[in-house]
């Protein structure tokens, strides 16, 4: 019994040890350049989560502030007006991450909140009051490869394929992320 108990003990034990060496916590910042389908060049940034639970696979997350450039069409009775509005969004994605010694991959879901928009240009005589556009939900995957540069801290160039299902739109994303190593 007295050996019994030991090997159990031993081995969760030793289960305990390979499974937390395996797990690390990465935080820092990402650069988001962001070219859309429609509306073209829509930068952003922000804060990065990676939160390796096994050897290979884990989570990433993080809050991300975007400008989106988009350029709309006003209609009156006798005219058109085109006026250009840069949206303000807040990303939160939510990605399964594989990780490996030579690549990369992250899939998941994003949602990105509209928080406010200012009128960028337009013809002088049309001003926007009122401006509103909904949340959306989009899919995104991406690969990337993780560079350490100096012990505790990587670097990790991006290209990153997104959609947005209930807005037909979506693009490509070239982002590039800095993070520390916590543990």
């Amino acid at each position: 019994m007295k050996k019994e108990s030991f090997l159990i003990f031993a081995a969760i034990i030793s289960f305990h040890t390979v499974s937390s060496q395996q797990r690390t916590l990465q935080l820092g910042g990402k650069l988001i350049n962001d070219l859309t389908l429609y509306d073209g060049y829509a930068p952003g940034l922000g804060g990065q989560l990676v939160y390796r639970i096994k050897k290979h696979g884990g989570l990433e997350t993080g809050i991300y502030y975007k400008l989106h450039r988009t350029e709309s069409i006003f209609y009156t009775i006798n005219s058109a007006y085109v006026a250009d509005v840069s949206e303000k969004r807040i990303l939160v994605p939510i990605l399964y991450r594989y990780d490996s010694k030579i690549i990369n991959f992250n899939t998941g879901v994003i949602m990105e909140y509209f928080v406010g928009w200012k009128q960028t240009s337009g013809e002088s005589n049309i001003k926007i009051t009122s401006y509103h556009n909904d949340s959306r939900f989009g899919g995104s995957a991406g690969i990337s490869k993780t560079i350490n540069v100096i012990p505790g801290y990587i670097l990790e160039p991006e290209i990153h394929f997104y959609y947005v299902f209930d807005q037909e739109d979506g693009g490509v994303c070239f982002n590039i992320s800095f993070r520390k190593i916590i543990f």
